[in-house]
């Protein structure tokens, strides 16, 4: 699995305080080992954001990707956005 991040999600991760920083490193080391860990409540998503898959970070903090490649060019997972729960479906 390759993890890739979109400029969109980079920025989003600036915007973070230290703690929510140290959170979202720990549960993206979490989500390489083994992304379907309970801690990250891992799911699909519906409505606008179908196609998209979202994972927990902190109690509100979300972070949000996609599923790219096929088979023979391996697993790319791309980050596409890092926000709280109503900023990103509200």
């Amino acid at each position: 699995m390759i993890i890739r991040y979109s400029r969109q999600f980079l920025n989003d991760v600036k915007s973070l305080n230290e703690k929510q920083a140290k959170q979202m490193e720990k549960r993206l080391s979490i989500f390489q080992k083994q992304p379907s860990h309970p801690q990250l409540n891992n799911h699909k998503l519906r409505g606008k954001l179908r196609g998209y898959c979202s994972i927990n970070i902190t109690g509100d903090l979300r972070a949000v990707y996609r599923i790219e490649g096929g088979k023979k060019s391996g697993v790319i997972i791309m980050f596409v956005r890092l926000n709280t729960h109503s900023e990103l479906y509200g």
